[in-house]
């Protein structure tokens, strides 16, 4: 007896064979497909929670924010009119001087409760050149008082422009998650001292965000 299948058994092997393959075949596809949409769903998921907290995160740290953002504002005021007015002109001097009182009340005391490292660095530049330029304005010989002026003017100028530079990064950064960023960690102390030669010294408490 030959073992070799003929055409008609292999053929009948086949139509037995045929749906269950095809039965197996329909299983394995809906295995698939479940797992494909549960790991969608999945994703899905993560993405809202992510979402949620962000927006229970950003609601928490609200009336931080809206104080930073107030007090920044006022800061770039305060600059602004520093390098815009002239306390060389009667009509301008009170108000110049008014800006520069404040000034220092921003950034001895107020501005350390909401800026970040960025706006520290920027700020003690400014109180730097600020300071040099009040030291122009104290020189004696009219000309030299003349000359020590527009150089510490036209030095004041970059220095205000980097702190508002400054402030807007903050802005973006305070408002940007995830919270692991430098700018979002719980505020530490450190002391800031920085002594102008032969001017005032700068000493106060800052908060890095």
């Amino acid at each position: 007896m030959s073992n070799s299948l003929t055409h008609s058994e292999v053929l009948g092997f086949v139509q037995v064979l045929l749906p269950v393959m095809t039965t197996i075949a329909g299983v394995l596809w809906a295995v698939f497909a479940f797992l494909r949409n549960q790991q969608a769903a999945q994703k899905a998921e993560e993405i809202q929670q992510q979402r949620d907290n962000t927006t229970r995160l950003l609601e928490a740290r609200k009336p931080f924010l809206s104080l930073q953002l107030e007090r920044y504002c006022e800061t770039a005021k305060v600059i602004g009119q520093i390098v815009t007015l002239t306390p060389e002109l009667d009509s301008e001097r009170d108000n110049w001087l008014q800006a520069e009182k404040r000034f220092w009340q921003l950034f001895y005391t107020e501005l350390s409760l909401v800026e970040d490292k960025t706006v520290k660095k920027a700020m003690e530049k400014f109180g730097y050149g600020l300071d040099q330029y009040n030291r122009a304005r104290r020189i004696i010989d009219p000309e030299e008082r003349t000359s020590a002026i527009k150089k510490t003017e036209k030095e004041l100028a970059p220095l205000s422009y980097g702190v508002a530079t400054a402030l807007k990064t903050s802005i973006t950064n305070s408002w940007s998650l995830p919270p692991s960023d430098e700018s979002q960690q719980p505020p530490t102390e450190e002391t800031r001292v920085l002594i102008a030669p032969g001017g005032r010294p700068w000493i106060r408490a800052a908060s890095s965000l």
